[in-house]
């Protein structure tokens, strides 16, 4: 690890190292453990005859052995995960399915279980699927000795429902889209119309008229002239059509004002 390779790759190293250190310090707690082994390797090489310096590849592989592990903790899963997923819903299918297949990937092959194992354990976890309840229903009938009825049977029907319900999902989604441009477009359509229609002019108020008189309502009979309404025709019975006008009295005959007082008129000749 201290000889660079040549000349020619001795710069490229140790700008490496530069770069390196600079990012250990800043790294905070997490990087601490290894920049204090840096110092150590800095001051060892440093004494030495001739003085060398730490190159980049040296730091590189304690960063690396800094994540090293045991070999049996080298697997993020066991078979206790794979027992304890559960299936969240036909909503979420894609989601389990990858769960489930990276799970078995991180699992050793020692502690993976058997095909038959993992065919019933997976059927038991997706069995109130309603997406799948036809598919489900019809490997629920077969017989132990139908090749259909196995763990790739099940593993291809749930990719197969993933693949159809994306299909479906990307259909309604160009559904929606082509709507949303057709609707956008006849909004144009229309804001243009309304553009190039003139507005009408509003009507000028009239002054007030004056009020017309109705004609009062007439009886049948009036409006004909007959019955009690014929011309020359007056009312009572037994009365002289032609009767004028009554002669009028003369006025020296009627006693004045003063005639009916106490002792009579005092006028005398100047009475009126």
């Amino acid at each position: 690890m201290g000889d660079s390779g040549g000349l020619r790759y001795t710069t490229i190293d140790v700008k490496l190292a530069n770069a390196l250190n600079a990012m250990i310090a800043s790294s905070g707690d997490n990087g601490k453990e290894v920049g204090m082994e840096i110092k150590v390797m800095i001051l060892d090489l440093a004494r030495r005859d001739p003085p060398q310096v730490v190159k980049g590849r040296q730091i590189v592989a304690m960063i690396s052995e800094s994540f090293r592990s045991s070999t049996h903790t080298d697997l993020m899963f066991t078979g206790k995960h794979l027992y304890e997923l559960n299936y969240p819903g036909d909503s979420k299918l894609n989601l389990f399915r990858n769960q489930w297949i990276h799970i078995l990937s991180a699992m050793r092959e020692d502690d993976k279980p058997k095909e038959l194992a993992l065919r019933d354990i997976l059927y038991d976890k997706i069995k109130g699927s309603s997406s799948m309840a036809f598919d489900l229903r019809y490997y629920r009938n077969l017989s132990e000795s139908n090749p259909d009825k196995s763990y790739e049977y099940l593993m291809e029907m749930m990719a197969r429902t993933v693949s159809v319900e994306r299909e479906e999902r990307n259909r309604l989604d160009k559904a929606k889209g082509i709507n949303q441009l057709m609707g956008s477009k006849a909004l144009a359509v229309e804001n243009t119309t309304k553009k190039e229609e003139k507005p009408r002019p509003t009507p000028k108020a009239k002054a007030d008229a004056a009020p017309v008189l109705t004609k009062p309502k007439m009886h049948n009979e009036q409006e004909k002239g007959k019955g009690k309404y014929e011309k020359g025709k007056v009312k009572g019975k037994g009365k002289d059509k032609s009767r004028g006008r009554s002669p009028s009295q003369d006025r020296k005959s009627i006693p004045c004002i003063y005639h009916f007082q106490k002792g009579g008129c005092s006028k005398g000749k100047d009475c009126p």
